[in-house]
């Protein structure tokens, strides 16, 4: 014969976010920025256990992020025990945890619990959301550069007009979107950059800067930052900053030109 433990339906109760681990549970759908550790814990109730008060719960943690690709690896687990005739109103728990990561895009994650009770031949699935605050961009279907800024400093503002002085340093930033992930989630890309005079005169060139790897959660875009210091007798006029960007994998090159003021 099977008992169910406080004779209620089987359940996953208890489904909360935590303020670390072991800590007190924290609303849904918190906020959270991409590099972050997430904590969650579920109680299973209404489990079944036989004459010897024997239980055999599975369960499986589900770490789903934006756009439905997950974030990190599952995990699973089992309770097969016998518990006490005193401890039939135990609980198991579950606890969860993982490390958003740093390339997150912005969206809704999500913890995902599914547990199977193996005497009573039921599974039942509970989840806890929570909100990334990264960046939000269209990753596309054609290899470009977005979001484009010069900005008032390595950590600076977007720069309102892109005009300088001799010796000033001139700070930028960008994405590059739109590279072939391989099912791996596989990338490779490299960018050149270069300083050019109106008159076509190359006045600065940078070393090609490249990436990939094959992460865990696909990346939809790599971000990239550089900077020059103008030379104090560097002419005034009109000058270009040429980016050429590379998609290895998809065999794709990007370019674009971008202006700027030396007065």
């Amino acid at each position: 014969m099977l008992w169910a433990a406080k004779q209620q339906p089987f359940a996953i109760v208890n489904a909360h976010l935590l303020d670390r681990e072991d800590g007190y549970p924290i609303p849904d759908e918190s906020r959270y920025f991409p590099g972050e550790q997430v904590y969650a814990s579920f109680n299973i109730a209404g489990y079944r256990y036989d004459e010897e008060y024997q239980i055999k719960l599975d369960y499986r943690i589900d770490f789903v992020g934006a756009g439905a690709a997950p974030f990190s690896m599952s995990q699973t687990g089992r309770f097969e025990e016998e518990i006490f005739p005193q401890d039939e109103k135990w609980l198991p728990v579950v606890r969860a945890a993982a490390r958003i990561p740093f390339h997150a895009e912005a969206g809704a994650y999500t913890i995902r619990l599914t547990a199977s009770d193996e005497l009573a031949g039921q599974q039942v699935t509970a989840e806890v959301r929570f909100v990334v605050q990264g960046q939000s961009l269209p990753a596309g279907q054609a290899l470009t550069i977005r979001n484009f800024m010069f900005l008032t400093g390595d950590e600076g503002e977007r720069l309102p007009v892109a005009a300088y002085r001799p010796g000033d340093t001139v700070w930028g930033s960008f994405f590059i979107t739109g590279f072939q992930v391989g099912q791996d989630n596989s990338y490779d890309i490299d960018s050149d950059l270069r300083i050019v005079s109106e008159d076509g005169e190359v006045m600065y060139t940078f070393a090609p800067e490249g990436e990939h790897g094959s992460p865990f959660y696909p990346r939809r875009w790599v971000p990239a930052k550089f900077h020059i210091a103008l030379d104090k007798d560097i002419p005034q006029g009109r000058y270009a900053i040429e980016l050429s960007v590379r998609d290895k994998l998809g065999d794709k090159t990007y370019q674009a030109k971008q202006y700027f003021q030396v007065r």
